[in-house]
């Protein structure tokens, strides 16, 4: 059985992780962003980490994680930015937004073996591929933390360009993106709520 891995904040402070996701788009990527305006979604604290995204980096640059790259492996020669359908969910959103998500290693237990379909008929936000890279990109580069070493992030607020949903894991050293049937579900398989 996997133990829970939460990061328990006791307060927010929005300004220093704003400054800090700015820093790392400068360091790694080298462009500058200003988040500042940007709407923070009202969310329980529990949901402690924001993800700032840009909207103008494509997933491929997420998965090889520009000047701070770490092995990677995806299930398809292609770009994934040639895969991706960006008509579904905010993958194609090309303007600055701000996400939040629980603060945990592993994707969300209480989401464990719920496929992709029930996610949506449950009307449950979850978080998008470019959005679980970017998260465990920016945590890698700001605190050395590596998300699912024991379970997947299934990115049901995804889908390939015939319908698959992408899920994401470390594995053997190196960043996996794999994808499977939207009606799939698995104890391993766990979306992350947004």
């Amino acid at each position: 059985m996997a133990t829970k891995h939460y990061i328990l904040a006791t307060a927010i402070d929005f300004s220093l992780w704003l400054a800090k996701w700015e820093k790392f788009y400068k360091k790694v990527y080298g462009r500058k962003y200003d988040f500042s305006g940007i709407s923070i979604p009202q969310a329980d604290d529990i949901f402690a980490w924001p993800v700032c995204m840009a909207g103008d980096i494509p997933a491929e640059d997420w998965l090889s994680a520009g000047k701070d790259p770490f092995p990677f492996w995806k299930y398809t020669t292609e770009k994934l930015d040639d895969v991706i359908d960006f008509s579904f969910g905010r993958d194609g959103l090309a303007r600055q937004y701000i996400v939040r998500f629980k603060a945990n290693t592993e994707a969300d237990e209480e989401l464990k073996n719920i496929s992709a379909n029930k996610i949506a008929e449950m009307g449950i936000n979850t978080g998008s591929l470019k959005e679980r890279l970017a998260l465990g990109r920016f945590l890698s580069w700001d605190r050395s933390l590596t998300l699912d070493k024991e379970t997947f992030t299934l990115c049901t607020g995804s889908r390939d360009s015939v319908g698959g949903v992408p899920h994401v894991h470390w594995h053997d050293g190196g960043l996996g993106v794999n994808w499977c049937n939207p009606d799939g579900a698995d104890p391993s398989l766990r979306s992350r709520q947004a």
